[in-house]
């Protein structure tokens, strides 16, 4: 099971916004802290990424990636310190969607930047337990890395944009594809230890209950039976999953079926009962019931709200 494509397609993954952008002289832009995600690339010169809520700072090299999570506000400049406007003072050019260059002298920095909405709010621990920010400094990612054909690829359209035949679709597929491929190298590289999900989606005994359950999350699985899963005991196998995991099984069991609940509410018309069928519930009380423990609404306030 390709459980990343998995993820993804539950909490409706689209891709916002793109801009390829020179940036010459003094500058700094403020990026608001928003429910999209997103991720800048230096395709020329260098800058310093720092987040107001922490004081963090990151130097930013040519060929580096910086993903940024969700409701991270951050800054991006080019020198440490610098003063920085807010990136709706940047949006200038006809389509509103260019950020404003400096007419000053000095180092031009290229920056290209990507971003990608939710349809509805992350709830599975993948998500949540995101980093705020990733940063993949070059030296770190082969030149031979397919994110490097994809940067390539992006680049070219982004030159000359709305100058080709389906160049916006070809865009949005692009960074569908950098959002894969992103998410796949920070799996691959992330420590697999701790508390986490993807230490417990490495692991060789949680692995196999844990794709079980994104498999058929509407199937009636016990302790004992995802236990049985892992080659474990019962006892063994929920303290091995709550060390990896900080929760018990059926918990997360619930957070997967929520999940999928929330993308039917925001997809169809189907009644409550009608989705609590197909995703484990036996009564849309029983959903419900789940749904407001794990999103603090009912599923008929989330879907009348619009909320996501």
């Amino acid at each position: 099971m390709d459980i990343l494509a998995q993820l993804m397609d539950s909490v409706g993954m689209n891709p916002l916004v793109s801009a390829q952008n020179n940036l010459q002289g003094e500058w700094g832009i403020r990026f608001p802290g928003t429910s999209c995600a997103g991720f800048h690339v230096v395709q020329r010169g260098n800058c310093f990424l720092r987040l107001p809520r922490s004081g963090a700072v990151t130097r930013v090299e040519k060929d580096d990636m910086i993903f940024v999570a969700p409701e991270v506000e951050h800054i991006l400049s080019s020198e440490e310190g610098n003063p920085a406007r807010p990136l709706s003072e940047f949006l200038v050019d006809k389509e509103n969607d260019a950020l404003k260059s400096s007419k000053s002298d000095g180092q031009i920095t290229t920056l290209l930047c990507g971003a990608y909405n939710f349809d509805v709010k992350p709830v599975h621990p993948f998500f949540t337990q995101l980093p705020e920010i990733i940063h993949f400094p070059s030296n770190d990612v082969s030149a031979q890395h397919p994110m490097h054909s994809v940067l390539r690829l992006l680049s070219a359209e982004l030159e000359r944009p709305g100058e080709q035949p389906g160049d916006s679709v070809i865009i949005k597929r692009l960074i569908d594809v950098m959002f894969c491929y992103i998410l796949r190298q920070w799996m691959e590289t992330h420590p697999k230890q701790g508390e986490s999900w993807i230490h417990a989606f490495y692991d060789d005994y949680l692995r196999r209950p844990i794709v079980a359950i994104h498999e058929d999350p509407a199937h009636d699985w016990s302790v004992d039976e995802l236990a049985s899963r892992a080659s474990l005991s019962r006892a063994a196998f929920s303290q091995r999953f709550k060390n990896f995991v900080n929760d018990t099984p059926i918990n997360y069991l619930a957070k997967v079926r929520v999940q999928k609940a929330m993308m039917l509410l925001h997809q169809t018309e189907q009644s409550i009962e009608a989705i609590a069928s197909q995703v484990g519930y036996s009564t849309g009380f029983a959903l419900s019931k789940a749904f407001k423990r794990i999103n603090g609404v009912s599923p008929k306030q989330f879907r009348t709200s619009g909320e996501v």
